[in-house]
């Protein structure tokens, strides 16, 4: 059986209310037995039990289950297919990241683009002695005697370091092992001497390098040597110089 909306037990409520003062407010509360309740006393345990009714919410239907939301996955970073471009092409040479270098290599003449400093690529690699790109750089077209603003070869940016086969890479590639700077008048020999890198220096002077050219000041490789402290190195070149004069 339906219950009674709550509006009507306040209405049943309020009314019993009513009957309980006017019962009490009469001087002869009447009584229907000997074993009854008086009719006041009744009453108002009718009135209780409605309060309470009028008084109880319906129960709230349960909650709907809320589905779990799983966290969205992270979108993937793309990876850069296309060739690289503007500064990253000589980040790129300069960190040896040949897979970098790749895809730009099949752009027209990209082998010999150069940065706003006017260096190239191939001159970024030989500067830290990466050879394989240095290579693929020679073999996508770059013009292995090209010079900076300062006319730097990237022959004298690889003797600055160790870089014994990369140098030899380069003289074997065609690189002029007596270019000088338009600075200071510096040999790739020079270059060599001035850090102590002996071994760069051999394969200079086994491939024709001159060891008695000055630069701008009247110096020459020997005495960039001595000045480092290099002394075997200055003993090596100062044999080369005296070879050199007994060709003469």
């Amino acid at each position: 059986m339906p219950r009674m909306p709550t509006p009507y037990l306040v209405l049943a409520w309020r009314w019993v209310h009513v009957l309980i003062f006017r019962a009490t407010s009469s001087p002869e509360a009447p009584i229907t037995s000997s074993t009854a309740m008086p009719i006041p006393r009744c009453l108002m345990v009718l009135a209780a039990i409605l309060g309470m009714l009028a008084c109880r919410r319906e129960p709230k239907p349960p909650a709907a289950a809320v589905p779990a939301v799983a966290a969205p996955a992270a979108a993937a970073v793309p990876v850069p297919s296309g060739p690289v471009s503007g500064e990253a092409f000589f980040t790129a040479a300069l960190d040896g990241d040949l897979a970098a270098l790749q895809q730009s290599l099949a752009e027209p003449d990209a082998a010999n683009r150069s940065n706003p400093d006017g260096r190239t690529a191939l001159m970024f690699a030989a500067f830290n002695g990466h050879t394989e790109v240095a290579v693929r750089l020679l073999d996508a077209g770059a013009r292995i005697d090209t010079r900076d603003p300062t006319g730097r070869t990237a022959l004298m940016y690889a003797c600055s370091g160790p870089h014994d086969v990369t140098v030899a890479m380069l003289l074997k590639r065609g690189a002029d092992v007596n270019l000088a700077d338009s600075e200071e008048h510096w040999t790739p020999l020079m270059f060599a001497a001035a850090e102590g890198h002996a071994g760069v220096a051999r394969i200079l002077l086994a491939s024709g390098a001159n060891p008695a050219a000055a630069d701008v000041d009247g110096e020459d490789s020997e005495s960039f040597a001595r000045n480092r402290g290099s002394a075997e190195l200055a003993e090596l070149i100062a044999q080369a110089k005296a070879r050199a004069r007994g060709l003469r």
